[in-house]
């Protein structure tokens, strides 16, 4: 692995199948240990907006796990190593999207009949 100038208290994480992994380094004596936390206690809701960076690191996991399977590497601009500006973008998109969700629940929470603006249409 490159040397990159990581803090000391930095961890590795990675995707096994249905499990999140988080790879803590030792310190001092201490021996390098792995904590597993299956994907159905992380509570994720990919339907819920206010998760969606959730969403952004979950797929950019799975995406690498995708290409190391199939033995391609994760270039920089691509799902797997996508640029800042990308993950500015889908977050950029998400935030509109829950703006525009509570748009709906307002015009629900009132009886009011929804428009196609309302529904982002």
């Amino acid at each position: 692995m490159n040397q990159y100038p990581l803090p000391s208290h930095a961890v590795s994480i990675w995707l096994a199948g249905d499990r999140l992994m988080i790879g803590v380094p030792p310190i001092g004596d201490e021996r390098p240990s792995t904590k597993v936390i299956p994907l159905d206690n992380c509570f994720f809701d990919d339907k819920n907006v206010s998760q969606r960076g959730w969403a952004v690191l979950l797929n950019l996991l799975r995406d690498r796990s995708r290409m190391e399977r199939e033995g391609k590497k994760p270039w920089l601009g691509t799902k797997g190593d996508p640029v800042q500006y990308d993950i500015e973008k889908m977050l950029k998109h998400m935030r509109r999207e829950k703006r525009e969700h509570r748009k709906v629940e307002k015009a629900l929470a009132k009886d009011k009949p929804l428009t196609l603006e309302d529904l982002g249409l």
